[in-house]
């Protein structure tokens, strides 16, 4: 698989390539952005996690996504959806890992 950086030639030694740093986007205005099976997946993770893995940034994550789709869908509840084959796989390789 090619990839490419963009580079910023005022930066580092000559010949050093290195990617351009991206703008950060607030999570709720990222959030417009995305379709509705990323809203519910992610829900979906987040309900999946032990109350252990759990953290101030997933609470933060789940809350923009209840917000984002109650924006979208009114007072209709999130349903439940199957994983993405690219998300199982991500988590099977995060639970092999773990301490």
């Amino acid at each position: 698989m090619k990839t490419s950086a963009k580079t910023n030639s005022n930066i580092g030694e000559p010949g050093t390539v290195r990617p351009v740093i991206a703008e950060l986007v607030p999570l709720g205005t990222f959030l417009e952005t995305v379709d509705d099976f990323y809203i519910l997946e992610s829900l979906k993770i987040i309900s999946l996690k032990s109350v252990w893995n759990v953290n101030s940034a997933t609470e933060a994550m789940r809350t923009a996504c209840l917000s984002e789709w109650q924006k979208r869908h009114g007072s209709n509840e999130p349903y439940d959806v199957e994983l993405s084959q690219d998300t199982k796989e991500q988590l099977e390789f995060e639970s092999s890992n773990s301490f």
